[in-house]
């Protein structure tokens, strides 16, 4: 009898339906994202390094390999193996890749202009649709809302006529956040060497590699509700890098070769967050223009 009630339950059991109640498993982006491999350099690390330009401020807070040919050089990022086209580069949100090469010269932007440092390494990084292989570097900037009138003022001489100043300037409330900032900087970088590549090794000076750099940026933010903001950034630039000559041959002083660098970023971004789902929109303008001169060929280029 004992038998026979065990085979009755088991029947039972099987010929039975368990109805099992609904459920969702969901993560937003930035949740999601904060699983892969990612690191961040605040605003903390990068007010260490405000005088300085990104490379430097990325190579020393990063696994990130930093590929730099000198101050009038370009510096471009390796990630895990890539190239400097395999990197995307994202400025709020929009990438800033020069379509020239491909990559983008960390040499000449300065770190004052950068609130948040994101890396994020591997092709998970084609989240945001960049779809770089070796990673994404995301380089944001913040609003500072409910602080009143603030502002700052830096300058950095150094040897071989370094000469660097800095001005930011701005203001908050609850609901509108304002911020303006422009750096300058030149450099001779006429350096003394010994040139082992000619008879005798003599001692010469770097010539031709003069650096001037002038940069102005202006944030607006706007934030209507608590839990929706608008945002705008206009980010101008100018860069102009003599090329000095290669140490075997002999300098030429009429000789004039340099590359001169200008651009004009607008940013236009809007975005709610929502219980579910976040919205965002975003627009930009963007337009740059590259100039080289030799004028030992009278060689003019405008890209």
């Amino acid at each position: 009898m004992v038998t026979s009630k065990i085979g009755y339950a088991q029947d039972s059991l099987s010929n039975k339906t368990f109805l099992l109640p609904e459920f969702s498993v969901s993560e937003k982006l930035d949740k999601m994202l904060s699983k892969i491999n990612t690191q961040e350099i605040d605003s903390q690390l990068i007010s260490y390094h405000n005088t300085g330009n990104l490379s430097t401020l990325i190579s020393k807070n990063s696994a990130v390999s930093i590929r730099s040919y000198g101050v009038t050089g370009i510096s471009s990022v390796a990630i895990r193996g890539g190239n400097a086209n395999h990197t995307a580069v994202l400025w709020n949100g929009f990438n800033i890749q020069d379509p020239l090469n491909g990559g983008f010269n960390f040499s000449t932007s300065t770190s004052n202009f950068v609130d948040d440092i994101n890396i994020q390494y591997g092709g998970t990084s084609a989240a945001f649709g960049s779809g770089a292989v070796g990673g994404t570097i995301h380089l944001n900037n913040t609003a500072i809302f409910n602080r009143n009138i603030y502002g700052s003022v830096l300058y950095k001489s150094g040897s071989f006529g370094l000469q660097s100043s800095q001005f930011e300037a701005g203001f908050g409330n609850n609901k509108i956040a304002s911020r303006v900032r422009f750096f300058g900087q030149t450099t001779n970088n006429n350096f003394e060497f010994i040139n082992r590549t000619k008879i005798n090794h003599p001692q010469e000076i770097y010539e031709n590699a003069e650096l001037k750099q002038i940069g102005f940026l202006h944030e607006f933010y706007y934030r209507p509700t608590t839990n929706q903001q608008i945002s705008s950034q206009f980010w101008f630039q100018d860069n102009y890098r003599e090329v000095p000559p290669n140490i075997s041959s002999e300098p030429n002083e009429n000789e004039e070769e340099y590359q001169q660098d200008n651009w004009y970023r607008w940013a236009l971004n809007w975005n709610k967050k929502g219980k579910i789902v976040n919205w965002e929109a975003r627009n930009g303008v963007f337009y740059n223009q590259s100039e080289y001169i030799k004028t030992s060929i009278n060689l003019s280029s405008i890209n």
